[in-house]
Order: structure tokens, then sequence, then C-alpha cells
């Protein structure tokens, strides 16, 4: 089985993340290829890099921002070269799929990782509005968590194109044991610092914290366009001393064991990889219900701010606090053996190796 996989990214995000996950998973059997896709004037991105140390099998590829043509010519070269499947990861190559499906003798596939809120006019709104139409004659849709089952642009859809496979990270067994601790209740936020992912309210809600006698503190590990507004709420809120922003860090999930929990204050998300890398060496989360989060987390998980409960991330915060270390402790164990039972990279990939037999046997 030779499988194909599309990309055109910005940096090396969740999207990105999975892609080398996923690939890094699948048995010898199968041959994967990555094709990196950007604008003439582009050079080496963060992916490819990433391609290059895990010795991924990829090839660059640069051509004009929007070329049907130079689409075409791709798809027609990964043809003559023995692939049977075409695997689209973003709109760019979902458009072009949807539009060429039918000069095509590929299985053409695609993972939705999710949707930014994009308003009209915005390029991102375009690509969007482009997507749902063309999605749907690709031949399989994988969404990676239950709720976007949920979404108006699937429902048009017949189920048998759709099928959700859950993001899955490597399941190291020298993953760091985490236990609690005592003293300030030191918070994590990793991620990029856009307005999606609630930051800004996430750095105002520990100014609340401490404000009412809260020994609390925040780490953001990430880079992004919010960058200066944040440093500058923090010296606004005279919060230097207690919120530490680190800018990009390499390996973040190697950092994690150094503090009592993650926060993710997001309003849109997919499955996180973070909060799977957090899960992985048990280090409790407080978050909101966006996404897939308390799909992964479980529905008894006591520190997502589920909207029937009303309540804030800051209140979630407080009962974390109050929490004693045999029960931080026992949520720690919980996630961890959650995650290896069911979002380990391994099991990601089994379901799309058994999706992509379906699909080619189904053409024979």
């Amino acid at each position: 089985m030779k499988v194909a996989h599309f990309i055109d990214s910005g940096g090396f995000y969740g999207a990105e993340r999975m892609l080398v996950e996923l690939i890094l998973a699948m048995p010898d059997c199968t041959k994967h290829k990555v094709y990196s896709v950007g604008a003439p004037s582009e050079g080496e991105k963060p992916l490819e890099i990433e391609l290059k140390k895990h010795r991924i099998d990829f090839e660059v590829v640069r051509i004009p921002k929007f070329s049907i043509n130079a689409a075409y010519e791709l798809l027609k070269e990964v043809e003559r070269e023995g692939f049977q499947i075409a695997h689209s990861h973003g709109y760019k190559f979902n458009v072009y799929f949807g539009i060429l499906k039918c000069k095509s003798a590929l299985k053409l596939v695609s993972t939705i990782h999710g949707y930014i809120p994009a308003s009209f006019p915005s390029k991102l709104w375009f690509y969007q509005f482009l997507d749902s139409f063309f999605v749907k004659k690709l031949d399989k849709l994988f969404l990676v968590s239950p709720h976007m089952l949920n979404f108006a642009k699937f429902k048009s859809i017949s189920p048998k194109k759709l099928k959700v496979v859950v993001n899955g990270i490597e399941d190291l067994e020298s993953s760091y044991s985490w236990n609690a601790a005592g003293g300030t209740t030191n918070l994590l936020f990793v991620g990029r610092l856009s307005f999606e992912k609630g930051i800004l309210e996430l750095v105002e809600t520990v100014a609340k914290i401490r404000n009412s006698g809260g020994d609390v503190a925040l780490t953001i590990m990430g880079e992004g366009p919010l960058r200066e507004t944040i440093a500058a709420k923090v010296k606004e809120l005279k919060l230097q001393d207690s919120i530490h922003l680190l800018g990009y860090v390499e390996n973040p999930a190697n950092k994690m064991g150094n503090y009592d929990a993650l926060v993710i204050n997001s309003v849109t998300e997919g499955v996180p990889i973070t909060l799977l890398e957090s899960m992985r060496v048990g280090l409790p989360v407080v978050a909101t219900d966006v996404g897939g989060i308390s799909y992964v987390l479980g529905k008894n998980y006591p520190f997502v701010c589920r909207e029937a409960s009303g309540e804030s991330v800051e209140e979630k915060i407080y009962q974390y606090i109050q929490k004693c270390e045999d029960q931080k402790n026992e949520i720690s164990r919980d996630i961890k053996k959650r995650f290896a039972q069911q979002f380990t990279s391994a099991i990601m990939a089994e379901q799309y190796i058994n999706e992509y037999k379906a699909l080619l046997s189904n053409s024979e």
C-alpha cells in the first residue's frame, strides 16, 4: 500500500505533528511520502525540518498559490509513482482534490483537523467556503473528534464517507511519571499565541486569582501574533514575576513534569496534541469544553468547563487547587491510563490502515 500525503503548512502545529506521528506509527509494509507544498518564494518549512529529522520520505513542492494545473500535474506524478491513495491535510488540497476528482484514479481522502472561525471576506473564510463544497466529493473524510459529526457541512455527506479517527501520539515508556507537589500552583499554557486560544483571557484569570489571594503562576510556551499584546497585558497587570513568556520551546512535553496543571482556554479546537502529551505523563488538565477535549478526557473528568455547568476556567482552577495531593495523583493516574488505552499513535495508525484497506478493496 502506498499513500501520498499533501500539506501546505505554515508551521509545526497540530496537523503537522499528527502527520509525523501517523507515519512513524505505520507498519513497514506500507509506504508513505509527504508532499510539502508552498509558494515559490518560501524557504525550508518547519515541517520539512521535522520530516528530515525523522527520516520520513518527502518532496518539497513549490507552486503558485492557487494553481489547478500544477496540482493536476502533481497528482499525475503521484499516480505514475504507483501511489494508490492521496491524503490531504488542509483546505488547499481538499479543494484541489474535489476539483480534480473526476480526473484522477487515486483514492482521494482528507483528515479534517478542525476549523478556525473566519469572518467574511477574509482569505480563510474564502478557503473554508470552497472547502465546504469540494470536500464532499472526496472518497473518505477522517474527523479527529466525534463532535465534528454535528458540523452542518457534514450533515449532507453520506455517513459511509465519514470516519472519526482521534489523534494519537507515541506512547513513550520513559515518559515522566507526574506527582502532585505543594506550594505555588504552577500552571502551563502551550500553543500558538492567537485569539482562538483564549490566552489573553487566561492572563486576566490568573490576575483575578492572585488578587483574591490564590498562589498561582503561569508559564506560556509558544509564539504567535498576540505575543506583544500578551506581554503588554502582563506588564499592565504587574504580573511579570508570576507570568512568564518563554516563546517557542522545543519539545515542551519534556518540561511538563515541572508544572502542576496544563490549562487550555481555547474557543475552538479539534483534539490538541498538547492535551495528549499532558495525559501521557499524567499532568492534570483544566480546560474549556470545546472540540474533542471532553471526549478525550472522559465524561467524569472534573476540570472541564462543560456548558451545562456554567463554570469558568477560573472556577475550575480553584477547584483543582483545593484538591489534596492524593486526589490529584489519582486523577493523574486515571488520565495516563486513559491515554495508553485509547489515544496512542499505534491505535490511530491501525484505524487509518483499516480504512485505507477498505477503500482499496472496494475499488477492486
